[in-house]
């Protein structure tokens, strides 16, 4: 059984923004597996450099959706993401090859538990205003596949499958 799952409580109703947030999750999950196994430094290192690109590509196209539509809490949204970046930031700086067990696991944790809530109190704040707006399909596409397709198509040598 995976560690995060993504549910269709967590939909936005974008297909390519839930397709983010399932690509997102299956890092995590990928995180969670390989930070419970001895000398996994070079996949962890790899994973987390991962999860640093793929979020900085969905909050960019998050913030565009919510700019499109005027989204009134844009300013307070982006700086949750500005902060959950900078979390993951840090936590990349830290990583060495002695790095603990303990520590790769207590991030797999904080991010399934920010990103689980963020989809689900923060993301469905503004999942109206999606809606309503005609144009925010079109700015989603334009930043081309979810995610999920990106990482499900990762060569499996640098995860545990």
């Amino acid at each position: 059984m995976s560690f995060c799952v993504w549910n269709t409580s967590m939909s936005v109703g974008d297909r390519f923004i839930d397709g983010d947030h399932k690509g997102l999750i299956h890092l995590i999950n990928r995180l969670h597996e390989n930070a419970g196994v001895e000398g996994q430094y070079d996949k962890i290192r790899e994973i987390v450099d991962r999860l640093i690109d793929y979020t900085a590509f969905h909050f960019s196209r998050e913030e565009q959706l919510m700019r499109v539509c005027d989204y009134p809490a844009l300013s307070e949204h982006k700086g949750a993401h500005d902060r959950f970046t900078a979390r993951i930031h840090d936590f990349r700086k830290s990583l060495h090859p002695a790095i603990s067990e303990s520590k790769a696991t207590a991030l797999a944790e904080y991010l399934k538990e920010w990103l689980t809530n963020h989809i689900l109190v923060e993301d469905a704040a503004y999942k109206k205003s999606i809606k309503d707006n005609a144009e925010t399909g079109r700015v989603s596409a334009l930043f081309g596949s979810g995610l999920i397709d990106r990482v499900r198509n990762l060569d499996s040598d640098w995860c545990r499958r």
